[in-house]
């Protein structure tokens, strides 16, 4: 009884709520789905397109920048939420490791945790980046002359 208590503990505390955790994802990409062009959705209806072949030739590609807008934006609030829960919940970890050394005075390895944590936050949004750089000539051009 004690472990789950823990762990929902851990669950309710520290990390954010699923529901909210996609909606920077979710608006993203509902912005991306508004700003695929009108006529190249007229033109793939009037060459008899599917609607699954609309939705892999010309709507995802368009989103895609834009949902991978969102995970990035994503990744500093799930970050937060797993620093959070790490520091208040964790039994083991960077997290409780940050907690057991701030108690006892160990400032290095408070340092060590924090730099751990930050480390892989930043190599998250950069891989992010990287792969949104990737995608980033399927993003159409906001203001361009058509």
């Amino acid at each position: 009884m004690g472990y789950s208590l823990q762990a929902s503990a851990k669950q309710n505390e520290g990390t954010s709520h699923p529901d909210r955790d996609g909606q920077f994802a979710c608006i993203n990409a509902l912005a991306g789905v508004r700003t695929t062009d009108a006529r190249l959705l007229k033109v793939a209806r009037s060459f008899g397109s599917s609607e699954g072949q609309i939705f892999r030739t010309i709507i995802l590609p368009s989103s895609v920048p834009f949902l991978l807008t969102g995970l990035r934006l994503g990744v500093g609030r799930a970050m937060i939420g797993v620093f959070v829960g790490e520091l208040y919940a964790a039994t083991a970890g960077v997290g409780f490791m940050i907690t057991v050394a701030g108690a006892t005075f160990q400032t290095d390895k408070v340092f060590v945790g924090v730099m751990i944590i930050a480390i892989a936050g930043v190599l998250m949004i950069e891989a992010l980046t990287r792969l949104e750089r990737r995608f980033d000539t399927w993003r159409p051009k906001v203001g361009a002359a058509t």
